[in-house]
């Protein structure tokens, strides 16, 4: 029963020094690859002139990758706690069933935007970091879609990842990101000029990803 708690006690004792002996990451700039898989989902409603809807339906579960870049300025207040803030590039494209037809949707999404990111660490496992991080984004997006051509709007989503930093330079992050949508209206005009028109939702309700950072 005394080894069994001595050793209940022992564990605690180890795992209080791990997590409250954290080595004091430093204030800098930094630099990132992102290379992500996202899940896009369109949603078409058929609508007449008036903007009466038709019909409607939905394309889900559209894939593909996505490669970005971060650059920024990261801040620590305290060995544990700090906050960074970047910009970001990413290119991507989606492609799958259409649900009306037998061919495929094809899409690419340009992003530009802006991030802020709340950081906690953790531990300091021999000169290793690990710690959790939760931000926004908001910017610019641009969807080319097909047969409808480019769609801009505003992209605007959540964050939370886990990161490891070595060497005090190196650092690997994955994290999920969770988008709003962005809806417009598309008008089509077949050869003899008559019109249709829909309005049509283009969410990315899951991104999964990891990055690699360089921290000057």
């Amino acid at each position: 029963m005394q080894k069994g708690f001595a050793k209940i006690c022992g564990g605690i004792a180890l795992l209080a020094a791990l997590t409250s002996d954290v080595w004091a990451e430093e204030s800098g700039g930094f630099f990132g690859v992102d290379v992500a898989r996202g899940l896009a989902n369109q949603t078409i409603e058929e609508k007449t002139r008036d903007g009466d809807v038709t019909g409607s339906y939905k394309n889900l579960g559209l894939k593909g990758p996505r490669l970005g870049f971060i650059s920024g300025y990261k801040h620590f207040f305290t060995p544990k706690f700090g906050v960074r803030g970047y910009g970001s590039f990413n290119y991507g494209f989606f492609t799958g069933g259409d649900k009306r037809s037998d061919e495929d949707v094809i899409m690419g999404a340009l992003s530009i935007g802006a991030n802020v990111d709340v950081m906690y660490n953790f531990c300091d496992c021999d000169g290793r970091i690990f710690g959790a991080y939760a931000g926004v984004n908001l910017g610019y997006i641009d969807y080319h879609v097909q047969d409808v051509g480019s769609v801009e709007g505003i992209d605007m989503g959540l964050t939370f990842g886990f990161r490891a930093v070595f060497n005090e330079r190196h650092s690997f992050e994955i994290y999920r990101r969770f988008a709003r949508g962005v809806e417009f209206p598309v008008e089509f005009v077949d050869k003899d000029g008559n019109a249709s028109y829909q309005r049509q939702k283009i969410v990315q309700p899951d991104t999964t990803g990891i990055r690699y950072v360089y921290n000057f």
